[in-house]
């Protein structure tokens, strides 16, 4: 009684004070304090109070759950008081892993959490709390764990569903990857998920140019693709990238630019052609060797000379004749309508040129099937004739009429045969074929009119034995030279192969025109020609042995070195241009010619590739030094024209302004000007005014592989100016000099 009335006063207010875990505590604590003696009322108040505080600080209306063994209700009461930690330890240590990590991240424990997610093996959660928290890194370790786990065996065989959910989170993982740094993690993943445009800009941070071009065109970034190839050096595929891109976007002259860049030039043409560009596409088709196409955008521009020369490389010669017709270039018109089987056609242009040879052979390959034959008769006999063959052309023309009766159909035949029998001197044959033709026809041409003639020639000569015909007259050969053949014949006169008997050797006895004898200033002034030309003594020009006049025909002649080869003119009819092997020889020969005539004071007038000679051992010979000029003035004596040939006469020469060796410098460029481009610098047009006023098309565009040294050479021969024009030794200088 005495211990519980001690005890009495100090109990009751405790019980009102404290709760029920509280008083249970206490009562576990009593012993204890009794048996240190704690005796005064002071020291255990103070005690219950610091016992109070820490219980406060641990006690919950979980505790009795979890001393009667129910750790679920225990966690539950411990989450709704809002002690995440402590629920998650409970959790945590019963093995509910997911649930613990769900309230570490609500307590903030989010590196906690993830690694609790990472263990049990739920890294689609571990990567989203990863993130949370800042962890980009784990964050993007963890979604690319996921990837693997979730879709890993699904390669091939994804739903429309899975495809998208497993795109989602490839992505997530790049932008993780991406804000942790680690692009080249970041690309991989972002590839995979087949984000190829975000990818293609990681790869490019890292300098893989040719990776990023790849996706960026996956992606149809077209542009980004073409920079990124650009960036990786291969330059050619950036130029094609670009042109796709431009291309689509409808800009088709730029598209082509760069398909060209990228070494496309039919694709550049294609383009071009449906942008309208035909001249550009033009060239780029002719770059690429597909030479229809670009005869045909040629001819759209009505570029009928390039139009032509594109279609005789694709074999269409008939239509490349035709273009070169309207063109005006007619000896390539001539050289295509053989090429094409149109023997008469090319024989008509042939002599429009005076081409007499030329014509002579194509009118002998006309068929007597064609429709023209007869004409091609008429004009083959007109030919033989102008090539002082009447007889061949009398014979020719017999054999065709194969002893047919005179009809208004071969006409024209029978008039040629009486032009060539009168040609012949057999004026009698000649003046019974016009009777025919006159009985036939009175107002063909001029039969009444050549009748009159021959009759009253014949009533005006007297009898005597009747004269030999030319060629019976040009075997009388004097008495020191000895005809061997007839090599041809030309406005200027006769050539022939002859021998000389003094010295014993071959030469060339040109017989020159009858104006000669006819025109005292003109003869004086060839003589004094003649014996300048004489004293040169070159490899590279044709000497001059011997001038005079044969009594016996009183004509003058040149007998000079006889040269077996052929001229350059007849190369070029061959063969339309030069290779640069061929043209460097040329040049070489011409040039050293040249210095040597111009050292000794003598200018040649009219350089062009008929005056040069290739011989069959392959030595360049100039023809006709200083002569050429009079020989014309004696064909058309009194005439106050120009000389010289117009395709390559020097701009002083045109204006009648005096002449020195530059003039020959200006035609030797001219001339090799022809030899490369297949055509002279002016064709079209007022030849002469171009010749003064316009400047010729750069060589280098018509003939891409001209050496730059030699180009250059031929523009400065070509400069308006005289005073401009190097000489030929300085021009010789040059080529030696390494380009």
């Amino acid at each position: 009684m005495h211990r519980s009335s001690r005890l009495q006063p100090i109990s009751t207010p405790l019980i009102q004070l404290l709760s029920p875990s509280e008083i249970a505590d206490l009562v576990g604590l009593l012993p204890a304090f009794v048996l240190l003696g704690a005796a005064k009322t002071g020291g255990w108040r103070n005690l219950f109070s610091r016992g109070k505080k820490e219980t406060e600080k641990r006690s919950s209306k979980a505790d009795p759950a979890l001393a009667m063994g129910d750790w679920k209700r225990a966690a539950e009461i411990f989450e709704k008081e809002g002690r995440f930690r402590d629920a998650a330890r409970v959790y945590h240590g019963h093995g509910q892993n997911h649930e613990a990590a769900r309230l570490l991240v609500q307590a903030g424990a989010l590196t906690e959490a993830a690694s609790i997610f990472e263990r049990v093996g739920h890294h689609l959660k571990a990567a989203e709390v990863c993130a949370q928290s800042g962890d980009n890194r784990r964050s993007g370790e963890n979604y690319r764990h996921y990837l693997e786990d979730r879709f890993g065996s699904m390669a091939g065989t994804r739903s429309p569903a899975d495809q998208a959910e497993f795109i989602r989170y490839c992505r997530l993982a790049g932008k993780a990857f991406g804000r942790a740094g680690l692009h080249e993690q970041a690309a991989e993943v972002l590839e995979r998920g087949e984000q190829w445009d975000e990818a293609a800009a990681l790869y490019s941070k890292l300098g893989r140019h040719v990776k990023a071009a790849d996706l960026y065109e996956r992606a149809g970034a077209v542009d980004q693709a073409a920079d990124s190839y650009a960036q990786a050096g291969d330059r050619v595929r950036a130029a094609q990238m670009r042109g796709e891109f431009l291309y689509k976007q409808e800009q088709r002259n730029e598209a082509a630019v760069q398909f060209l860049l990228g070494g496309d030039p039919l694709r550049a043409a294609e383009v071009y052609e449906e942008a309208g560009n035909y001249l550009d596409a033009a060239r780029c088709y002719e770059h690429c060797g597909a030479h229809r196409q670009a005869a045909e955008a040629y001819e759209r521009v009505e570029q009928f000379d390039r139009a032509a020369e594109m279609y005789a490389r694709s074999q269409e010669y008939r239509k490349a004749a035709t273009l070169y017709e309207r063109a005006e270039d007619w000896e390539q018109a001539t050289h295509m309508f053989a090429e094409a089987g149109a023997y008469y056609r090319a024989a008509k242009l042939a002599r429009k040129q005076g081409l007499t040879e030329v014509a002579i052979d194509h009118l002998q390959k006309v068929e007597p099937s064609h429709p023209n034959y007869q004409d091609a008769l008429v004009e083959l006999g007109e030919s033989f004739i102008e090539r002082d063959l009447p007889g061949v052309a009398v014979e020719k023309l017999k054999k065709a009429l194969a002893e047919q009766p005179l009809t208004s159909q071969n006409l024209g035949v029978y008039h040629t045969l009486a032009v060539a029998s009168e040609q012949m001197g057999d004026n009698d044959a000649a003046a019974e074929i016009l009777k025919q033709i006159i009985a036939e026809n009175y107002s063909y041409r001029d039969a009444v009119g050549r009748l009159q003639a021959l009759q009253k020639k014949a009533a005006d000569t007297p009898a005597e034995p009747p004269p030999a015909s030319p060629v019976a007259d040009d075997e009388l050969s004097g008495d020191r030279y000895e005809f061997i053949e007839k090599l041809g014949a030309g406005g200027m006169g006769v050539v022939y192969r002859a021998r000389d008997l003094r010295l014993n050797r071959i030469v060339a006895y040109k017989m020159l025109m009858e104006q000669f004898m006819e025109v005292k200033d003109v003869r004086d002034r060839f003589l004094r020609e003649a014996q300048s030309a004489a004293q040169l003594n070159h490899t590279n020009i044709v000497t001059v042995y011997d001038m005079d006049v044969d009594r016996t025909r009183n004509r003058m002649f040149i007998a000079m070195e006889f040269v077996a080869g052929e001229s350059y003119f007849d190369i070029l009819q061959r063969e339309s241009r030069l290779s640069v092997p061929q043209v460097l020889h040329f040049v070489v020969g011409v040039l050293k010619a040249l210095s040597h005539a111009h050292g000794h004071g003598v200018v040649h007038r009219d350089i062009k590739p008929s005056n040069v000679m290739l011989s069959d051992r392959r030595v360049v010979k100039i023809m006709d030094f200083g002569l050429a000029k009079i020989l014309r003035e004696a064909k058309a004596a009194g005439s106050e024209k120009a000389s010289g040939t117009p395709l390559y006469m020097a701009p002083e020469q045109i204006l009648g302004k005096a002449i020195d060796f530059r003039t020959d410098i200006y035609a030797f460029g001219g001339t090799v000007y022809h030899l490369l481009a297949g055509e002279p610098p002016f064709v079209d047009g007022e030849v002469l005014y171009h010749h003064v006023h316009s400047k010729a098309r750069a060589l280098i565009e018509l003939r891409p592989d001209v050496p730059k040294a030699l180009d250059n050479i031929v523009m400065a021969c070509l400069n308006k100016e005289p005073a401009n024009r190097p000489k030929a030794d300085e021009l010789l200088k040059r080529l030696k000099k390494p380009s």
